[in-house]
């Protein structure tokens, strides 16, 4: 009994590790989901700080990146760009309002303490998609962002 709950403890401490975007061995590898989570804070047009449940009883408080995507940012270079940030951030909170998100296809991101995933709103359609659709969002690989301004 005691081995398995150490065994327990072990798995839980590599997952919230490769959730927190630790270890480079770790943040390589990819989770696919779906984890259920609440979104508790819009950060900005393609990040949100969400609660993720990865076990029975146990939660992670961790910043989600949307895959695929790039929003204007916040801190902009010029007015139009922050315009853009501002209704692209309003658009997201839109569309993680409706309840419980899904986070899939979960890896490490180059910044520590967040992932990059898919996210699925309460109505099961991804969010990336719909920002792109919309127009809030363009479509992003990890490489030189195109400039906003």
């Amino acid at each position: 009994m005691h081995s398995i709950s150490r065994a327990l403890c072990a798995s839980l401490f590599c997952l919230s590790v490769l959730l927190a975007g630790g270890e480079s061995s770790l943040a390589r590898e990819r989770l696919a989901g779906p984890v259920p989570a609440d979104v508790i804070k819009v950060i900005d047009g393609d990040t949100l700080l969400v609660r993720a449940r990865v076990w029975i009883g146990t939660d992670v408080t961790i910043k989600v990146r949307l895959r695929g995507v790039d929003a204007p940012e916040m801190h902009a270079r010029c007015t139009a760009e922050r315009t853009m940030a501002e209704a692209a951030t309003r658009r997201l909170g839109d569309l993680v309002s409706g309840g419980p998100v899904s986070l899939f296809d979960i890896s490490g991101g180059k910044y520590g303490g967040r992932v990059i995933a898919g996210v699925l709103a309460a109505s099961g359609r991804s969010v990336a998609e719909d920002l792109l659709r919309d127009g809030f969002v363009r479509h992003y690989q990890g490489k030189t962002r195109e400039p906003w301004c």
